[in-house]
């Protein structure tokens, strides 16, 4: 008899331990990359009429509680800074969840860019300035990149093969495409090529 009652009893704790545990819906959350554990993530589970969250600990696991009659699937909504939020609906809630998020870049202030305009004997790079005399002397309405051939480094060619038109440099093995050129500061590189159409400045350097 005794025997009887002292398994009756411990088949009464066994039924409430796992009651128990199926009211929870225990995971851990890692970096997708690192495979670190998130610490202090938002982990936010909702239903019709049910809303459940939870944060992360220094180990990246969580704990959400469910309620006594759990719903047949739950929306869950994982957050934390400098991560992409995921977002995803559970249709099995008897298992253990390993979540990852992946890294999503974050600017914490303002971005300066600056410019620096070489001069000779100042900046520790190759400069060659072409000045106004040499342009008057030099000159017969030909494009830029033909005008500039005989510039070290650089190389040009015509389509046509008369200096005006269709024309193309390279700088230093550097096609157009990969050279930044502006005028009075203003870029002039295609946006979507990053080509360069001097024949839309027929007589520039006039």
């Amino acid at each position: 008899m005794n025997s009887f009652k002292t398994i009756l009893v411990f088949v009464v704790l066994a039924a409430s331990c796992v009651e128990a545990a199926a009211g929870e819906l225990p995971g851990t959350l890692i970096d997708f990359t690192s495979k670190k554990p998130i610490a202090g993530a938002d982990i936010r589970g909702t239903a019709p009429g049910i809303e459940l969250s939870a944060t992360t600990g220094t180990d990246g696991s969580f704990v959400l509680v469910l309620p006594d009659t759990p719903p047949p699937s739950l929306r869950l909504t994982v957050q934390a800074a400098g991560y992409q939020t995921l977002d995803l609906n559970l249709t099995d809630l008897a298992h253990t969840l390993r979540l990852s998020l992946q890294a999503h870049l974050l600017f914490s202030s303002e971005i300066e860019v600056t410019g620096l305009r070489a001069e000779v004997g100042e900046t520790p790079v190759t400069v060659t300035n072409v000045n106004r005399e040499e342009i008057e002397r030099l000159y017969w309405a030909q494009d830029v990149p033909m005008f500039l051939s005989p510039t070290p480094g650089f190389y040009a060619y015509n389509d046509s093969g008369n200096g005006i038109g269709y024309s193309y440099f390279f700088l230093r093995s550097f096609d157009m495409t990969r050279t930044a050129v502006s005028l009075n500061g203003v870029p002039i590189n295609d946006a979507h090529s990053h080509g360069l159409f001097f024949i839309d400045l027929a007589d520039f350097l006039s």
